[in-house]
């Protein structure tokens, strides 16, 4: 599963760690598979997370729904942040700082339906005020981690989950590729339906994924897009801590317009995933990748991808206070003046409980790409460094603090007419963030 469908790799990571104020505060995720399917040594369907049972009925209730009404568990919350940003529209000139005020609220249900099936939701929202840039202004839908609507059940030795995730935010970077001006918005839906099976000795399953991509402003809408994608694996439990399978996929992307090129892929995997000792599991997989691409287009495109592919995560639970975890892969995404993005990818997560009621977290991610051959290829590289702190001051009051740092190296300078401006797409960007969470 390692070349999923191109949209659910390497966006989602940096739509999260380079959103603007307002979108969730970046936490400890273990393995990073919270908000897409960054864990490639999992096998299953694009979206699909393996370790996502803590909904079922047997496993118990999940963390954060403390209201019972009758058989459903509620949980609702609210919090503003306070940011300041010294490079709001994420441009190498005329850098532009602000204070932003950003409102948001969380809710959510979880409802079993029986002990092995049932069905949970949850959604954050929240908006964004610039004090100085008004015309940034904006409304975000951001489920974030497992939020999200899902319906599961159990039979026999199969599982099955339908799961529908989306997202809606503003954000200067649109795949990598700065605007050096406005937000563009964007919108995200990902409907996973996913089918697993365990017969001790042997594992196995498949996935559908359907994905669908919205954009408004600045001239992005081209980029919208479409996706479908099937995977299938079969695994072998050689002992109680390791399983070896294989994986293999197909997957076609569409674009509403023909501005970019759709593509038609396959691609093929050995997997594994293990367990070192008591606190230290992890997985690998490696395999190939083949995406056809159709020709034409308003860049000149034509090159296909056919290439190794790979991913290692490895996560240590040091003690009940301090785990980190390490993430390596390589695999596509979509360009934006070109066909694809030939990504790889590193990302370093520390999360450490001080006391009871006080967590600090980091998370450094590195990100270096090169473009498929067009009018305007690129070849880049993004450093983000996140650190920050979650003090607990009561049972429902939470106050956190957060510094981020986005630094981009390319060597790509657009100038083009259709483009209206040149853009320098080097940036460097600074926010510091201040925010109250309620829970209800």
């Amino acid at each position: 599963m390692i070349l999923t469908s191109k949209q659910t790799r390497v966006a989602p990571l940096i739509a999260v760690m380079c959103a603007l104020a307002g979108t969730s505060p970046a936490q400890y995720t273990g393995t990073v598979g919270g908000g897409g399917n960054w864990d490639t040594t999992r096998p299953g369907g694009p979206g699909y997370q393996q370790a996502a049972n803590v909904y079922g009925g047997a496993p118990g209730i999940p963390a954060g729904y403390d209201l019972k009404v009758g058989d459903v568990y509620l949980r609702a919350g609210a919090g503003v942040d306070f940011t300041y940003n010294d490079n709001v529209s994420m441009g190498a000139e005329d850098e532009n700082s602000d204070f932003i005020i950003s409102p948001n609220a969380r809710l959510g249900y979880y409802m079993p339906f029986t002990r092995e099936n049932g069905m949970h939701f949850s959604l954050d929202f929240g908006a964004q005020f610039y004090m100085n840039h008004d015309e940034f202004n904006n409304f975000t839908i951001f489920p974030n981690g497992d939020n999200a609507f899902e319906i599961y059940a159990e039979a026999d030795n199969w599982s099955f989950r339908l799961r529908d995730t989306f997202q809606l935010h503003a954000n200067p970077l649109v795949n990598n590729f700065s605007t050096g001006s406005g937000l563009v918005r964007q919108f995200q839906n990902t409907t996973t339906l996913t089918a697993d099976a365990d017969y001790n000795e042997v594992v196995l399953g498949a996935a559908y994924n359907h994905l669908l991509y919205k954009y408004w402003g600045d001239e992005y809408e081209y980029l919208d897009r479409q996706s479908d994608a099937f995977n299938t694996y079969v695994g072998f439990r050689v002992s109680s801590p390791l399983i070896i399978g294989v994986n293999a996929g197909v997957n076609y992307d569409y674009y509403d317009g023909g501005d970019l090129n759709d593509s038609f892929g396959v691609n093929g995997s050995v997997y594994s995933q293990f367990v070192l000792t008591r606190n230290i599991s992890g997985g690998a997989s490696v395999g190939w990748g083949w995406n056809k691409y159709e020709d034409g287009g308003r860049f000149d495109d034509s090159e296909d991808f056919s290439d190794i592919i790979f991913s290692f995560v490895l996560t240590h639970e040091v003690n009940k206070y301090f785990r980190h975890s390490i993430n390596v892969f390589k695999n596509l995404q979509p360009g934006v003046t070109s066909n694809y993005q030939d990504t790889i990818s590193l990302v370093y997560n520390i999360g450490w409980d001080l006391f009871r009621f006080w967590t600090v977290d980091a998370l450094y991610t590195f990100v270096h790409y090169d473009s498929s051959s067009s009018e305007v290829s690129e070849t880049a590289s993004i450093h983000s460094l996140s650190l920050g702190h979650s003090w607990q001051l009561t049972k429902s009051l939470n106050l956190t603090a957060r510094y981020t740092f986005h630094l981009k190296d390319s060597d790509l300078v657009v100038e083009d007419d259709e483009w209206d401006d040149d853009f320098d797409q080097n940036f460097r960007q600074n926010m510091f963030q201040v925010g109250l969470q309620y829970a209800f």
